[in-house]
Formats: C-alpha cells, sequence, structure tokens
C-alpha cells in the first residue's frame, strides 16, 4: 500500500520520537488531502511497478482529483498505464496490506496509520527509524559531497556547532545559506550576506543549534539549473531510475520538467560534458551504497545544481540527500515516451485547495 505523507519532512525536524505526537500544520493536513492520489501515479508511469492500494484521507475526492488529472495528462500527450486503487479509513479492511511505501517514514506517520488499524509489525522498527531519521539529517550529504567531487565540480559545506562558527565561516565566504538539519522545503533555509547577521538571524540560528544539533553551512552559488539523480535502494542494490529536472524559489520546490531522459540529458549537456554525468551517477551510486546499504531501503534523490563559479561552469554533486520519495520521481513516473514532449509539471495552491497542473 502507498501513502502520501507531505508533513514528513517536519514530523523528522520536530523529532517526536517513538511517541509519533506531531500535530502538521495546516497547509501540510490539506496537501496530504488534496494531492494524497499522486501517489497512485507512480504505478502509472513504472511498467514494473505493479498497481497496488493508495491510501488517501477521501477515495471518493482521490477517484474525481485523478480523473481530473489524468485527462489534462492526456491532452498532454502523458499516458496513463494503470488505474490506481484509492482506499480511505471506511474502506481500509476491504484490502490485504502485507506492507506500506510513504512518501518517507517518521514515526508520527508510523502512529497515524497503527491508529487505523495497518498492523505495526510490517512497519520499521522504532530503532529503525531513529536511523532513517539520522540518515534524513543534512550533515549525511555534508559527509558525502567531498568523496564526489572530481573535475568539473565544485562545492563546500561544513556542520556548524555554534553561532562563532557561522559567523566565521561567513566572513570567510561573503554570502552564505544557513541550513537547519532537519525542515520542511524551503523552510528551514537563511540566505545571509556579509554584515546582514542581525539579531533575528542570530536568535532563529542559536535556536536550530540548541534543538536539532547543528546547522549547515554553504557558500551561495550562482545557479544555472537544479537538477537531480533518483535512486531505489532494495537490500542488494542501488538502482538508478532517471533524471530531474526542476526549479525552486528561495530553496522552495515550484515545479519538474516532464521530457524523455534523452530530452533531459541533452539540456543538461548543454552546459556540462556528458562524460561528467555518468561518471557522477557511478561514483554517486557507490557512495550511496557505502552510506545507506543495509541500513536503509526506498526512494531517494540526490538534488545537485549546475553552477557559474569564477567564470567557470561546474556541477555541485551533493547540495540535499532526500531519503524519501520526491516529486522528481513521480515526474519519471510520467516522463513521454516521445523526445518532442516537454511539459512543466507543477502542484500550485490556488485558493480552494492545491492541484496538479501539466503546462506546455
Amino acid at each position: 500500500m502507498q501513502y502520501f505523507n507531505p508533513e514528513h519532512d517536519g514530523a523528522l525536524a520536530a523529532n517526536v520520537g517513538r511517541e509519533g505526537n506531531y500535530t502538521p500544520p495546516h497547509a501540510a493536513r490539506q496537501l496530504r488531502t488534496d494531492m494524497g492520489w499522486m501517489m497512485g501515479l507512480r504505478s502509472t508511469g513504472f511498467p514494473a511497478c505493479a498497481p497496488q492500494p493508495t491510501l488517501v484521507d477521501d477515495a471518493d475526492y482521490a477517484h474525481k482529483a485523478f480523473a481530473r488529472a489524468k485527462a489534462s495528462m492526456t491532452r498532454a500527450g502523458i499516458k496513463c498505464r494503470h488505474k490506481p486503487l484509492f482506499v480511505d479509513s471506511r474502506t481500509l479492511q476491504q484490502v490485504d496490506i502485507d506492507s506500506i511505501e510513504p512518501w518517507g517514514w517518521d514515526s508520527a506517520m508510523v502512529k497515524r496509520l497503527t491508529a487505523m488499524g495497518i498492523p505495526r509489525e510490517i512497519m520499521p522498527s522504532d530503532e529503525k527509524l531513529a536511523e532513517i531519521r539520522q540518515l534524513s539529517g543534512r550533515a549525511t550529504a555534508v559527509a558525502m559531497l567531498p568523496r564526489l567531487q572530481m573535475e568539473g565540480t565544485t562545492g563546500l559545506s561544513v556542520c556548524c556547532t555554534s553561532i562563532e562558527e557561522v559567523e566565521s565561516y561567513l566572513a570567510e565566504h561573503k554570502r552564505i545559506v544557513v541550513k537547519a538539519p532537519w525542515s520542511s522545503t524551503g523552510r528551514g533555509l537563511r540566505f545571509i550576506d556579509e554584515g546582514q547577521m542581525d539579531t533575528h538571524l542570530t536568535g532563529w540560528t542559536r535556536n536550530v543549534i540548541a534543538r536539532q544539533g547543528y546547522v549547515v553551512a554553504e557558500p551561495r552559488y550562482r545557479c544555472l539549473q537544479d537538477f537531480g539523480m533518483e535512486f531505489w535502494i532494495t537490500p542488494d542494490a542501488v538502482s538508478y531510475l532517471g533524471l530531474s529536472i526542476f526549479s525552486t524559489q528561495t530553496g522552495a520546490y515550484t515545479g519538474n520538467l516532464l521530457a524523455t531522459e534523452r530530452r533531459k540529458h541533452e539540456m543538461l549537456t548543454c552546459h556540462i560534458h556528458p562524460r561528467l554525468l555518468l561518471d557522477l551517477r557511478r561514483r554517486l551510486t557507490d557512495e550511496l551504497w557505502h552510506t545507506f546499504g543495509g541500513r536503509y531501503t526506498g526512494p531517494l534523490g540526490v538534488d545537485m545544481m549546475i553552477v557559474a563559479e569564477s567564470g567557470q561552469i561546474a556541477v555541485h554533486p551533493c547540495v540535499e540527500i532526500n531519503v524519501r520519495h520526491t516529486m522528481g520521481h513521480i515526474a519519471i513516473a510520467l516522463s513521454p515516451t516521445d523526445d518532442d514532449i516537454i511539459r512543466r509539471m507543477s502542484i500550485d495552491y490556488d485558493g480552494g485547495g492545491y492541484k496538479l497542473r501539466i503546462r506546455k
């Protein structure tokens, strides 16, 4: 069974432990209600992914929302291979559940699903949930970044455990990004220029360090293109799924490109050598297995960016590691088979709720 829990990153930041006592903000709850059906898109796009039930807040709404999205996708030239099955708390007992595949694993989600009658034994143990949270912290990306460096790449990142370390890093690099170890998309970032470390930013940084143990500081780069590589980790291997080309605004996700792998590859290699993408994919596959093998199974995405630095173009190979599903996984599932079809996918709020949009 699949389940969309977009409050996942917030639950990790709250660090609720095995009690799972976390109340998501209203926006996250509405996103789960409005877009819970979206997990069903995975089996429409991956031929090897057998259709499975998708747990939603309201099955009737999910079926209608999917029908609208399917019509929009058809008009855009995107094919749906399967018809998802949606269930909610009223119909949950009518399906056999032998596994759960959420957007991301956390204690709050486990508590919620257990309260709905789903067997606790088919979910990760409390110890495994704690390990997944630890792996999801930004310190994992900080540790991996130096091991991904090669000709054609760039990128610095450091964990700071005091405000003095952050101020020293700012004095050295002049323009930096400070990140909370665990945070919802775009919410745990602060962009700071030299001379702008005021009492508000100092207080925010101190509070994050007090609650989460550290912050991550990085130089600010001139980003030419955000992209990522999406993977699936099994007990035996790390499988590469494809490229994700996406857009952000002040660190928050705004949309994904829907295109064939060939076209996405061409778009990126307008800036960088094709060999670099292949070498990064191979190195990253090895490093992901070294870090996650035997410790985590499921979806994972690594965010990167093409940057302009000192008159040169390079790849920052590890901006974030998302130990969960990403919108890149959804975008790959919906990739067209025709090189001439290029679309943009986004989730927009129209005042009445969240909607999936696919545009030219």
